[in-house]
């Protein structure tokens, strides 16, 4: 499926702890991305003083792409918006893509199977978080309405141990390797698709 900039960047960027779910497209020309301007700098390896324009570049953007870029602070994190060009921005979101650690990947695509098994378990799983933490490691964090996703983690991971505490604010913390993610994926995956009606079932001949 051919998915539209604004949405591919957006996945990108939050997949690679470098922006949020604050995206805008005005028609599909351009899409406006808000990036942490200091996760960015340290993904290109530059001061975090550096310009705006300057960290775009080495980030992989043409300045001719670049239509607007603006930085500013809110609180006490530095933030950068720019506004790309569509084809600019779809470019970039594939580059940050292939350059996601293996943890991010994994977190990435676990994300994707909770999205996949809602409409199936309910819209509870929209509230559950997977997320990279450091290269090696996936955290899930599970509210207390979705206690139901721990049998899926219980299966996916046995027989290997797994971290789970109880989260401050309720529910449960889980801490996965990118091994145990991606099972967890395969059997979230397995859980939303849909079963075959009576008589659609194959028979050996």
């Amino acid at each position: 499926m051919d998915f539209p900039p604004l949405f591919l960047l957006g996945r990108a960027l939050r997949a690679a702890h470098l922006g949020n779910s604050d995206m805008r497209s005005f028609g599909t020309a351009t899409v406006v991305a808000r990036v942490d301007r200091t996760a960015l700098a340290a993904y290109v390896r530059a001061p975090v003083e550096t310009s705006p324009e300057v960290l775009l570049e080495l980030l992989g953007v043409e300045p001719v792409a670049v239509v607007r870029v603006m930085a500013w602070d809110r609180g006490d994190v530095p933030w950068l918006t720019c506004t790309l060009r569509s084809d600019a921005a779809r470019a970039l979101a594939r580059r940050v893509l292939a350059a996601l650690t293996d943890a991010q990947a994994a977190a990435l695509r676990l994300r994707d199977a909770l999205d996949a098994l809602a409409p199936v378990g309910g819209p509870e799983e929209a509230d559950v978080s997977a997320a990279s933490h450091g290269p090696d490691i996936v955290t899930v964090d599970i509210p207390p309405g979705c206690m139901h996703l721990l049998p899926h983690i219980v299966a996916a991971t046995e027989p290997d141990r797994v971290e789970i505490s109880r989260h401050p604010l309720g529910g449960l913390h889980v801490e996965l390797t990118v091994d145990q993610a991606d099972r967890l994926t395969t059997t979230l995956l397995s859980a939303a698709a849909p079963s075959a009606e009576p008589g659609e079932q194959g028979t050996a001949s």
